[in-house]
């Protein structure tokens, strides 16, 4: 996943990256529990300052707009592995688009979220007060 991340579009405020498409392969190939905890421990080392997400790491990536989109890659891979019996190409591909919908149901209210309560209300006004302390 961390190799995917790097290999990006950038496009908007959350770029496209390979990591869907890997996620899907690691939940189809490791099954549910090992792909969602493959998933867990690159979100964890991320955020511990590795940085390899597609701008960066460490802790303040809580708060970019695209970090729900993260943590969607982990329940996205149970999904993906859940749903994939490995009978068809075709249920493969249903079972990883799946996945690819747990995905934006965690990335896309998070990245509402960001925009609208912390970039939108939290950072003007704290600007307005900090604006004093500015030096001139």
């Amino acid at each position: 996943t961390a190799a995917s991340a790097l290999l990006k579009l950038p496009v908007g405020p959350v770029p496209v990256t390979l990591q869907s498409l890997v996620t899907a392969m690691a939940g189809v190939l490791l099954g549910p529990g090992w792909g969602a905890l493959s998933q867990l421990v690159y979100v964890a080392l991320g955020l511990l300052g590795l940085p390899i997400f597609a701008a960066g790491g460490g802790p303040g990536y809580l708060l970019q707009p695209s970090f729900g989109f993260l943590l969607g890659l982990i329940p996205a891979a149970w999904v993906a592995g859940r749903l994939s019996r490995g009978e068809t190409a075709l249920g493969t591909g249903l079972a990883c688009l799946a996945g690819t919908g747990a995905l934006y149901l965690l990335g896309a209210p998070y990245m509402y979220l960001i925009f609208r309560a912390y970039l939108a209300v939290l950072c003007p006004a704290l600007r307005r007060r900090l604006a004093p302390l500015r030096p001139a």
